[in-house]
């Protein structure tokens, strides 16, 4: 038998051998992926994961996943866990990215990269717009982290959150924090740079620029190191030193080290050239962009800018409608696709009722309406082909009584603004063109009838007025598109005078005149302005200014619940009173008549997550999440209750969860704090020194 012995062992260490290298080199891909996921991430300039990335992370995600299920008794199952974790994340899948680095800190509790599970927790909360509970997390790790990384890493996030809520001066705190306490260079000069974005937040441009310079005191990626760079140039337009921006493009332009952001270093030139009102110059280049760099973001942010360009400066809005549609084309998910979405809504809502204005013209003079066909407007008569710049001085004006009627086979592109008494009162507008210089050229009313041979009626007097009044109703649309929409202030301020001087129509008067206030007082901030119009409403218009200057609702006092709800807000994130906050909380979800209220529905969360996280009581939390899921099935925070529930509750255990009464629950005292999990005798970096 000891032949069979000196055969049997060395192959069974032999089995040992190469099971551990297997189990081994299968982390070691997952280690390599992720590596090379993070040096494409790094030098990702746009914003949005590219196609590299995803499959690399893939690839790491598919490893790990291995590695947990071939060898679920593997030293590096923890390690596994976190690489899948940080991989969706920064997949920007953070749904996911949450739902892994809870099963991390629930089934490694040892592992030393638990005590940066709630960092990364609040990381993808912010990421999904949740600022209350990442600041929640944010304080957490550095109430439960001794490690002074962990701790600035923290600060950093408290002041991005700080960013988001506005709150710029305690922001500005955490950041310097961070600059002063941090030992890594990198992190210093992202702090550096979120100090850069606060100013800029605060309209502090100075500031900002000198913020974005500093960056390059530390130690910034090559990622960082560009974008603070495009950013001084950013804050140099914002300064009107377009000058200074255009030759630092174009120098940046000329730098081999700048070759992959060339298209939005031409993009940027393009919008210096915008703001220096070079329009010839700023078109070629966006279209170049366009052209070059077909479905790529910075092609899509080219299309943005070329439809503003369009929109605003030549008013040719079916030339600003394809630039806006091309957006969605070159890139699906750019930033600027929601806002130029709206805005070819504004330019169709603005077409239609241009349209709508022919048709009422046409009806009036006894015409059917135009075919939809013809709705689309061309550019303005006044505008030159090659250049696209507009004329300028004052715009033709009729006498009082010439009439325009255009021949059947050409659209009617003018606007005629008829007096109800006597529609002899016509003033020419050409379509697209804001009316920025009519202030004196609106002709006197006149009373004379109009020659029949002129106005050729075949409608009735009644119809007239009452197509007359749409005319009207129709023109205060277009008010309303001026203002809000396109920011032709002028132009609403003809119209709406125009308005209050023809209509009968007392509704439309008040309209009329109180927007003319609005828009000197809100929109304009002019004192002035602002008080002689508000002085013309009560002259003239006396029940209207007792009804929007005189008579004053009280203001409505916040709901109760909304008042408990912040309070337990301060007593958990200020005070740090967690058992006041769960009587708060408790009270809100307690009161019957406020079942419907938004409070009472975030209460009953946030007091499942209190004893979940921070009291440390898991029958509670169970209970509370269970009954969270029962009364607010339809509630956007389902899925994360959900996911608590399905990580603390064992298998079958969710539905028998006890529902915890408020109104029976006394609140016990907080916990003692849960040990520390034990170092674990190995460096986190094992695998480099295999």
């Amino acid at each position: 038998m000891h032949w069979l012995n000196r055969i049997t062992i060395p192959i069974f260490m032999v089995v040992i051998f190469f099971n551990g290298c297997a189990y081994y080199n299968t982390f070691y891909n997952a280690k390599t992926y992720y590596a090379e996921a993070q040096k494409a991430t790094e030098l990702n300039q746009t914003g949005t994961v590219s196609r590299d990335e995803i499959q690399l992370y893939a690839k790491a995600i598919d490893k790990s996943k291995r590695l947990l299920t071939k060898f679920p008794e593997s030293e590096y199952c923890d390690d596994a866990q976190f690489i899948i974790a940080r991989s969706y994340y920064y997949r920007q899948d953070y749904r996911l990215a949450r739902r892994y680095f809870e099963e991390l800190a629930t089934q490694y509790p040892d592992s030393p990269f638990t005590a940066e599970v709630p960092l990364w927790l609040g990381r993808c909360l912010m990421q999904q717009a949740d600022l209350v509970m990442a600041k929640h997390e944010a304080k957490r790790t550095i109430e439960k982290s001794r490690e002074p990384r962990i701790h600035v890493e923290s600060y950093l996030l408290l002041g991005q959150i700080a960013i988001a809520e506005d709150s710029l001066a305690l922001a500005r705190h955490y950041l310097e924090r961070v600059i002063s306490e941090s030992r890594n260079g990198e992190t210093q000069a992202e702090a550096q740079f979120q100090i850069g974005n606060l100013l800029k937040e605060g309209a502090d441009y100075e500031g900002a620029l000198k913020a974005y310079q500093d960056v390059s005191r530390y130690s910034p990626s090559e990622n960082l190191k560009i974008q603070s760079i495009i950013n001084q140039n950013r804050m140099l337009q914002k300064l009107e030193r377009e000058h200074e921006a255009i030759e630092m493009i174009k120098v940046m332009l000329l730098d081999e080290k700048f070759q992959d952001i060339q298209g939005q270093l031409e993009v940027e030139l393009g919008k210096a050239y915008y703001e220096e009102g070079w329009d010839d110059e700023a078109i070629s280049r966006f279209k170049r962009v366009m052209e070059e760099y077909r479905n790529k973001p910075v092609a899509a942010e080219a299309a943005y800018w070329l439809g503003e360009l369009y929109l605003n400066h030549f008013h040719q809005y079916k030339e600003a409608s394809e630039a806006y549609g091309s957006v969605t084309y070159h890139d699906r998910k750019s930033e600027f696709v929601p806002i130029a979405e709206m805005r070819k809504k504004q330019i169709q809502r603005y077409n239609g009722t241009q349209a709508e204005y022919r048709n009422l013209q046409r009806e009036l003079i006894g015409r059917p309406p135009e075919d939809k066909a013809q709705a689309n407007q061309n550019p303005p008569r006044g505008a030159t082909a090659t250049t696209g710049k507009r004329p300028h001085g004052r715009l033709p004006a009729t006498t009082p009584n010439q009439a325009i009627i255009p021949e059947d086979n050409e659209p009617i592109e003018t606007k005629i603004y008829p007096n109800v008494a006597a529609f002899d009162l016509k003033v020419i507008i050409p379509d697209n063109e804001p009316i920025e210089t009519l202030h004196d050229s609106l002709p006197e009313q006149s009373t004379a009838l109009p020659d029949d041979s002129l106005m050729m009626p075949t409608v009735s007097r009644v119809d007239s007025l009452r197509i007359s009044e749409e005319i009207l109703r129709n023109q205060y649309a277009l008010a309303e598109q001026f203002v809000f929409n396109f920011h032709f202030y002028d132009s609403t301020r003809v119209l709406l005078n125009m308005i209050e001087k023809t209509t009968r129509d007392s509704g439309l008067i008040a309209q009329a005149a109180f927007m003319r206030y609005y828009l000197a007082a809100e929109i304009e901030h002019d004192s002035t302005a602002a008080m002689v119009e508000k002085s013309h409403i009560q002259t003239n218009y006396p029940a209207l200014y007792e009804k929007f200057f005189v008579v004053h609702e009280k203001p409505a006092q916040p709901l109760q619940s909304e008042a408990d709800f912040m309070a337990a807000e301060k007593a958990f994130l200020a005070d740090h009173d967690r058992e006041m906050a769960a009587q708060i909380y408790e009270r809100i979800v307690a009161d019957s008549s406020r079942a419907d209220s938004p409070w009472r529905e975030r209460s009953l969360f946030n007091l499942g997550w209190m004893y979940d996280h921070y009291l440390m009581n898991q029958d509670k939390a169970k209970g509370y999440y269970s009954r969270f899921l029962k009364e607010y099935p339809e509630s956007e925070l389902v899925n994360r209750a959900q996911e608590r529930l399905n990580l603390i509750a064992p298998k079958g255990e969710i539905e028998t969860s006890k529902i915890p009464d408020p109104q029976e629950t006394q609140i016990q005292a907080e916990q003692p704090e849960r040990p520390d999990p034990q170092s674990r005798d190995r460096d986190p970096n094992k695998a480099e020194e295999k």
